[in-house]
């Protein structure tokens, strides 16, 4: 292997040496080969992972020497292995309702007649499908990640709004976060200088900056804002979710008045958080959409880690995950007892009854064991990432990017 390609990952991702050389056996990425949970040809997972395959808090790197102040880029966080072993290892799952046409989900229904809507908001399927296609060399799943971007914009104003969509103003801040997210990535980690789709796809994944710039501007248009920001009051990770899809937009097109703006809904959802920790979600906790909440303010404390507020983000996103670290059985399993919405309360947008997003809540604890090299973190992943693909309700469900 060669130690100055392992040394230039090192120094990019903020790596020891013995970490990068980890990363890069995970990824693939250090003799141009697959990952070695991808078949050889097309992408696609030779079989699902299982308990027996390793997938153990004792394969992840202990990384204590993170300060909790050391900003980690996101390259780093998105080659950690319970990303890249319990939620990128089939990325056909991101694409697999995706019509010809580029539409999926209620998106996909809506075209066959069978929804009376649409929601902007599907097309983000494309995110994880772009940047795990990125870190794993899964074409496939960049080109679908493309087509479910397309769709969408395809769909755009020229004042930035997606004209028909319903539920407008947070379905869009979901595209918009999506997008913003995917491009600042691939330019990141085409940087890098380490991940081979990253620079192919560079220019085409760019295009998309100024149109998630534009959707984003729309979005804090005054008659839009405040109807979007009431419509919000209820739901405590929308505030980081419109804070993220405005600060990484604002971010990758140099717009300092979308930060500016993002500025007020973030200030407003780290005044809502209970001492306990909790982020309230219809005036009560959720252990699904706390991890949602704390992942969008991931995003922003990693691409924007001088900002002003992200010292208070991060201090909001500790108490968060050592709530949930609490909703989390000693078996692995999330409980929902008590949850507002993620408790057969509501349907989401295709109909099916919301229950605990499983990847968002490995994602969360993931990334935060990655950015602050607190290893509880990455071992509660894990732990959760067995106990899902071990119980055969939950598995025949697949595990969404």
């Amino acid at each position: 292997m060669d130690m100055r390609t392992t040394d230039r990952a090192a120094r990019a991702c903020r790596l020891t040496r013995a970490e990068a050389l980890w990363a890069l056996g995970v990824c693939g990425l250090s003799m141009g080969t697959r990952p070695t949970l991808w078949a050889a040809s097309g992408g696609a997972p030779a079989r699902r992972l299982s308990p027996a395959d390793g997938a153990t808090e004792a394969n992840a790197p202990r990384s204590s020497h993170l300060s909790a102040s050391l900003p980690v880029s996101d390259t780093t966080i998105q080659v950690a292995a319970p990303l890249v072993r319990l939620l990128y290892q089939d990325l056909s799952i991101a694409i697999r309702g995706m019509r010809s046409t580029g539409a999926t989900g209620a998106n996909a229904l809506w075209e066959r007649g069978r929804r009376r809507e649409w929601y902007i908001e599907e097309q983000r399927a494309g995110e994880p499908a772009a940047i795990g296609g990125i870190v794993t060399r899964d074409r496939a799943a960049v080109e679908g990640a493309l087509r479910l971007f397309d769709w969408g914009f395809r769909r755009q104003a020229v004042d930035g709004r997606f004209a028909g969509t319903a539920d407008p103003f947070h379905s869009t801040s979901f595209f918009v976060a999506a997008v913003a997210h995917t491009c600042l990535f691939a330019r990141q980690a085409a940087d890098v200088g380490l991940f081979p789709l990253a620079a192919a796809y560079r220019q085409r994944i760019a295009r998309y900056a100024p149109l998630a710039q534009r959707a984003a501007r729309w979005m804090t248009q005054p008659g839009v804002w405040s109807a979007g920001l009431a419509g919000n009051s209820p739901f405590t990770h929308r505030r980081y979710l419109v804070g993220a899809a405005l600060g990484l937009t604002g971010l990758l097109s140099d717009d300092r008045a979308l930060i500016d703006r993002a500025h007020e809904v973030i200030d407003e959802g780290l005044a809502l958080q209970r001492a306990d920790g909790v982020n309230p979600e219809r005036g009560g906790h959720d252990s699904s959409y706390q991890m949602t909440g704390v992942v969008f303010a991931q995003y922003w404390a990693t691409y924007l880690p001088d900002d002003p507020l992200t010292p208070r983000v991060r201090a909001m996103i500790e108490r968060a995950v050592r709530w949930e670290g609490t909703r989390v059985e000693p078996a692995g399993a999330v409980s929902a007892q008590g949850n507002t919405r993620t408790a057969g309360q509501e349907p989401g947008r295709d109909g099916v009854i919301k229950s605990v997003a499983y990847s968002r809540v490995i994602r969360g604890f993931a990334t935060w064991g990655v950015m602050t090299g607190d290893a509880r973190w990455t071992t509660l992943a894990w732990r959760i990432g067995r106990y899902y693909y071990a119980s055969p309700a939950l598995a025949a469900r697949p595990l969404l990017p």
